[in-house]
């Protein structure tokens, strides 16, 4: 059975919320010391159950590559409702072995490498 994880991108404040306190009602927040601050709109990306070729968690939203590519292709993971399966892809093709890519970034904190 493949390990359960997800990262929460607050979209206010632009930023993965570190060890989110998760509420029984589904509300997502962090802890302030003493508070918990309420995040009104968060995007909840999941773990692939799969790492990279250096070991990394490979997440929904990650932007992948193979620097030995030339020209050297960016893929992005999404999930595939109608194959229910993450899958990346280049300009919504398939892309290669995940054996050979590796994550350099996500669709959040790096949008500048999908131009």
């Amino acid at each position: 059975m493949r390990e359960l994880k997800f990262r929460f991108w607050d979209t206010t404040d632009k930023r993965f919320i570190d060890d989110p306190f998760i509420s029984k009602s589904g509300l997502v927040g962090y802890f302030t010391g003493t508070t918990i601050d309420w995040i009104d709109d968060i995007i909840v990306q999941q773990y692939t159950g799969v790492k990279d070729k250096n070991g990394k968690d490979i997440y929904e939203g990650d932007i992948l590559n193979n620097p030995d590519d030339v020209p050297e292709e960016i893929y992005i993971v999404k999930w595939n409702i109608e194959t229910g399966a993450f899958q990346y892809y280049v300009d919504y093709n398939m892309g290669e072995n995940i054996d050979s890519l590796q994550v350099i970034g996500n669709i959040f904190e790096n949008p500048d490498l999908l131009k």
